[in-house]
């Protein structure tokens, strides 16, 4: 269970094992940055925990997009079954009669 720090203490972390692929990419991404890779830590860090929300409506709306989109192409394959493009017109202009 963690304790609050009084508010003029620094926390500190400590993250064992991780894995070399994840440090290389935040080597690499420290450098494009031009900060040291425990600033980049940092930033990363403070920057997730201080919009979770975001990052969860982020997550929404790529999903949502994803699902807009995969109806949208999918106006343009063949019907799966058969119409009458006829009846389905005259049903459309029957307001006129």
């Amino acid at each position: 269970m963690s304790q609050a720090l009084p508010e003029d203490t620094v926390a500190s972390l400590t993250i064992d094992h991780l894995d070399d692929a994840v440090m290389r990419r935040l080597e690499g991404l420290a450098k494009a940055h031009g900060r040291s890779v425990v600033d980049e830590a940092r930033e990363l860090i403070s920057t997730v925990a201080a919009e979770p929300e975001a990052a969860q409506v982020r997550r929404e709306w790529d999903e949502d997009k994803e699902r807009r989109l995969q109806r949208i192409l999918s106006l343009g394959e063949k019907p799966k079954e058969p119409f009458d493009q006829k009846a389905y017109t005259d049903e459309l202009w029957n307001f006129v009669e």
